[in-house]
């Protein structure tokens, strides 16, 4: 299915966000099937409309920044993530690749469990552990050698004193797991989480384990007898086997591998497919995301059939009820399930499910699973019927969203919403302040200490002192943190106001345009689609809700509390006024200086290349965006493409 190039900016805004849930703060709100289906969306059109990709598409790096509290490592070799295979044929592209690049037709590939952990690089000098960290953005991680030496079964000391680089998969058995599982949501995020804990004690309380999976710097020819050797040093590794380069060989080694995977104490996704000969490896080379000699061939999500045994509806923050289907608790992929998501009406009506049916339910990662069929009609069926009355607030407020077949609770003050919109609010990505959980949200609003976000600021000592886990340090730090959020950027609190389609790029967007509330409040929608990357459903929404009594009280108790955004920071010159410019390729300084470069003296910085463009700013190896700016140029554009020298002569003229 072909998107438009609005969809295609807003997946990649999605999964911008997804990959620093994954990486960053150890959480996945999607599952790995979803996230797939999004990314090879994001891929096809940009295959299809390479002059429209953004620099900053998900396909183009790996992870997300290193995370703070940490120090940060250079990988000498990029720790890159793999392309998926889905397919007997995507195996087959890939060998086609292969033979094509490197016009051998005999060669052999490794097949081996794909653990769902944590990629780490550890570095051996003397024999000795001396350095461990984590994948990072595949350039530069966080050192976590403390965290690293709790884990028993790698070795700190090695028959082996020239320099060592290795890499392995951080991961919990299942076993061990099962003792923590009431706080984790999978085992992935539990040894994610525990490889960012700053007190090493912690970690170890976690129980982790490593397989190791490759080095960079072995002088083996294979990667089988790579692996051999690190296996007679002593690191644990991963269970790989030789096969010969065709799909029926590989095929029949993935198939043994689905058939153990319910054998293994560990979690396994999938199955690691590489070529095996270094060489090969080398000559082959790697994308700016992956390595082109292996791919992960990733296994079909497991399905199970139970009974639908009743629904209940749930009320989003904006108001939207979710039905969540109540099921005869059933095994899926070693977890017991007793719910699973319907997601909303139209998918109720494209299933035709009724309670009482027996259902097929996939369930991929740690999410809630989904039903996705009928495996059969019960006798006496029940249809799913939307509510009357709202879930939440018992009010004759559920409306139908026009032309869908979607339901809205439009009471703003309804209890669910509120909830939803403080913990939104409150979010690390939002006003940050810590302390706030889904728990104290619960009690703060059961006990009627606050109705609203803007209620937060009104809290006291005497009212948090005396909540459940509170004490003296405790409540100081809360009430610390809900003054910092106060200066928070504009951009953070208009992110945090929760206003359906402004996600974090386009809150930053329209900030840049609009630092105020004052300001915000008298834009037109034609003011704000005249915005580059701001479209008409955004406008719509900033405008309706922020004109609506109920965001104008909320506005106006946030601004009697105090709430002062950080200002913009005034440019040093005037020198790029009204100019607007897009970087590409590779320049002497990381693009994240020559941006605030340019922001610092007037210009405005945006993502992609139209007619409207000022200046393209070109280093090493640029890409589509410098033949876009050509062809629209030979259309009648006037984009001016210049260097970084160029543009520091912009900026600092003789």
């Amino acid at each position: 299915m072909s998107i438009s190039h609005d969809e295609y900016l807003n997946l990649v805004e999605k999964l911008q966000q997804l990959n620093k849930e994954y990486y960053i703060n150890n959480a996945s709100s999607v599952s790995d099937a979803q996230y797939d289906q999004w990314y090879q969306q994001i891929k096809d059109y940009e295959t299809t409309h390479p002059l429209l990709m953004v620099e900053d598409s998900p396909t183009q790096r790996v992870g997300s920044v290193p995370a703070k509290g940490f120090q940060q490592h250079q990988h000498k070799e990029p720790l890159l993530s793999l392309s998926n295979a889905f397919t007997t044929e995507d195996i087959q592209k890939f060998l086609d690749r292969i033979t094509k690049n490197t016009n051998q037709t005999d060669f052999s590939m490794s097949v081996e469990p794909k653990i769902d952990g944590c990629a780490v690089s550890i570095i051996y000098t003397n024999g000795q552990l001396e350095l461990a960290a984590t994948r990072g953005n595949g350039n530069v991680g966080e050192i976590i050698t403390h965290n690293i030496h709790t884990i028993s079964m790698l070795p700190k000391t090695i028959p082996f004193t020239q320099p060592l680089e290795v890499r392995g998969e951080v991961y919990i058995k299942i076993s061990n797991f099962e003792k923590i599982k009431e706080n984790f949501a999978n085992p992935r995020n539990a040894a994610s989480g525990a490889l960012r804990q700053l007190d090493p004690e912690v970690t170890k309380q976690r129980h982790l384990d490593i397989f190791i999976y490759g080095s960079s710097t072995s002088s083996h020819p294979s990667h089988i007898k790579t692996i051999a050797w690190l296996k007679s040093l002593g690191f644990p590794v991963i269970d790989a086997v030789e096969v010969p380069g065709s799909t029926t060989a590989i095929n029949n080694r993935i198939a043994d591998i689905l058939n153990q995977k319910d054998m293994y104490d560990f979690v396994i996704d999938g199955a690691v497919v590489k070529l095996n000969n270094i060489a090969l490896q080398n000559a082959l080379g790697t994308t700016s995301k992956a390595p082109k000699w292996a791919v992960a061939y990733k296994f079909p999500e497991e399905e199970v059939t139970t009974k639908l045994e009743n629904v209940e509806f749930q009320v989003g923050r904006t108001g939207i009820i979710t039905p969540v289907a109540q099921v005869t608790p059933v095994n899926v992929s070693g977890a017991t399930v007793s719910r699973a998501t319907l997601h909303n009406f139209d998918e109720i009506k494209r299933l035709n499910v009724h309670i009482g049916d027996t259902i097929t339910i996939k369930r991929a990662g740690e999410v809630i699973p989904k039903i996705v069929g009928v495996a059969a009609k019960a006798t006496h069926r029940t249809p799913i019927i939307p509510p009357d009355t709202c879930p939440s607030c018992n009010q004759q407020s559920i409306r139908q969203i026009e032309g869908q077949i979607a339901y809205q609770c439009i009471n703003p003050n309804c209890p669910a919403q509120i909830k939803e919109r403080i913990k939104h609010f409150c979010s690390k990505n939002a006003m940050d302040i810590d302390g706030l959980g889904d728990a104290i949200v619960d009690q703060l609003l059961k006990e009627g200490r606050i109705q609203n976000i803007a209620d937060l600021y009104t809290l006291t000592r005497k009212d948090i002192i005396n909540l459940d886990r509170f004490g003296e340090k405790s409540t100081d730090n809360l009430l610390a943190a809900i003054q910092t959020s106060k200066t928070k950027p504009f951009s953070n609190i208009l992110f945090a106001l929760g206003i359906p389609f402004i996600g974090e790029v386009s809150a930053s967007i329209i900030a840049e345009h609009y630092p105020t509330f004052e300001q915000l409040q008298h834009a037109t929608e034609d003011e704000l689609i005249a915005i580059e990357q701001v479209g008409p459903k955004m406008a719509n929404a900033l405008v309706t809700h922020l004109s609506s009594k109920h965001y104008q009280h909320i506005v106006k108790g946030l601004i009697e509390s105090g709430i002062d955004p950080t200002p913009p920071k005034k440019p040093s010159s005037q020198q790029l006024t009204g100019k607007t410019f897009v970087i590409t390729g590779t320049l002497s300084q990381p693009r994240s200086a020559i941006e605030t470069l340019i922001k610092d003296n007037g210009g405005k910085v945006v993502k992609s290349v139209s007619k409207s463009l000022n200046v393209l700013v070109v280093g090493e190896s640029a890409g589509s965006k410098y033949d876009k700016a050509q062809q629209l140029n030979t259309a009648g554009a006037n984009i001016q493409i210049i260097s970084e020298t160029e543009l520091l002569a912009l900026i600092h003229p003789q």
